[in-house]
């Protein structure tokens, strides 16, 4: 009888016993990120999983690309990238983006983690190894797991040509991310996420996303037309589809009736959609009552400018210009500022040429003012500029003060 206990132990022990558990990682505080992010990312905790043959895991810069075999021993292939959505300080959702990858992927990265022994090849983290102990945004950490075991490993990613002398970790990781069009999924990602919020990830990396549209209503006057609004749409994408479409109109008057009116309508990124280098087209008219001009007191403009931006050199504009008096005039405008981000400062200056005669300029010094109520960032604008129109001379002082703002999805 009691052989037979024996025997019926051992079996419980052998056949349901728990998983062994291999975790090369050194310091809680990286255990308890890993782990976290993988919670987060609403994935199942191998340590604990016993479910599946075949479970590898590839985790990098918040990133989770997971393959396993289901219950019918089928391969899969999916990643996972996930966002926590924060506003005014304070986490009030996750997103989590899942994407299923080719069965030929799977199949072709199954064969090579399998017969390569992929998992007795990574030396394990130590104390001389890396960075060790420190969350790093370049450290891998690759997980194997089936029902018997369970096993971490980690390295830097400086340490990927190392493992392997022929086909190397680095090789393959390059190659799987190639595959399944990793930098594709990440800016679509993101894109998808909604306006309005911060997002941050296990990283720590923090960025906010703007709205797909939004609406702009300052106040905007100055020396001689000292009421008025500047009012500003802008259409980033639609369903999708990325417009880059913004319009505004400007409005002022004076206390002697004198009144500017100026709309346009802008087509931003013809050429580029980067922060180093940026471009627009400007479709825009103006319509001017102005007395303190002796010689044309009223004057329409009708103009297609176009601008570059250059950043950390300068901003450059050109334009066909045609003035409307009593006849029609065609000129040339043409700009140029330079943005002192250090101190929040952008001098310019501008000309116009009408009928080959240098007919208009200004120029000036623009000042940003920036300051928070509620947590809210608010920027004013100041322009401090002497400006020729036709037979009048004289310097100008301008404000812009936020008024109204609000996005839309």
């Amino acid at each position: 009888m009691i052989k037979k206990v024996i025997i019926l132990f051992l079996f419980f022990q052998l056949g349901f016993g728990q998983k062994v558990i291999n975790d090369s990682l050194i310091s809680k505080f990286e255990k308890d990120l890993v782990y976290k992010a993988i919670e987060i990312s609403r994935l199942p905790d191998l340590r604990n999983d016993t479910l599946s043959d075949f479970y590898f895991r590839l985790n990098y810069a918040g990133l989770k690309i997971d393959l396993y075999k289901d219950d019918y021993g089928k391969l899969i292939l999916k990643s996972t990238q996930y966002y926590t959505k924060i506003k005014n300080s304070i986490i009030t959702d996750t997103i989590v983006f899942t994407k299923l990858h080719d069965s030929k992927i799977a199949i072709w990265l199954h064969t090579y983690v399998s017969n390569s022994k992929l998992e007795d090849m990574i030396p394990s983290k130590k104390s001389n190894f890396g960075k060790a102990g420190v969350f790093m945004s370049d450290d891998y950490y690759l997980e194997f797991s089936n029902k018997k075991k369970y096993v971490i490993k980690s390295f830097p990613f400086s340490d990927l040509d190392t493992i392997s002398e022929n086909y190397s970790l680095k090789d393959l990781i390059n190659d799987l991310f190639e595959k399944i069009e990793i930098e594709k999924l990440k800016k679509e990602f993101r894109e998808d996420l909604p306006g309005g919020y911060s997002y941050s990830n296990e990283l720590g990396y923090l960025f906010y996303k703007l709205h797909n549209s939004f609406v702009i209503l300052d106040y905007l006057g100055d020396y001689r037309l000292s009421f008025g609004f500047i009012s500003y749409y802008y259409v980033n994408k639609i369903a999708k589809k990325r417009f880059n479409l913004g319009a505004s109109i400007n409005y002022q008057v004076g206390f002697n009736g004198n009144s500017s009116v100026k709309t346009s309508v802008n087509k931003y990124n013809l050429f580029s959609d980067n922060r180093s280098y940026s471009d627009l087209i400007r479709f825009s008219y103006e319509k001017h009552d102005l007395d303190y001009i002796k010689s044309v007191e009223q004057f329409e403009n009708y103009k297609i400018n176009y601008a570059l931006s250059i950043d950390k050199y300068f901003n450059f504009g050109i334009s066909y210009n045609q003035l409307v008096i009593d006849s029609r005039f065609n000129g040339l405008d043409l700009s140029i500022s330079k943005n002192i981000e250090s101190i929040e400062l952008k001098p310019y200056y501008e000309i116009n040429l009408y009928e080959n005669h240098l007919t208009n300029y200004v120029v000036g010094v623009s000042k940003t003012i920036k300051f928070n109520i509620h947590e809210k960032p608010i920027r004013m604008y100041s322009n401090l500029y002497y400006e020729k129109l036709f037979d009048f001379k004289s310097l100008n002082f301008s404000l812009q003060i936020p008024l109204l703002n609000f996005g839309l999805n």
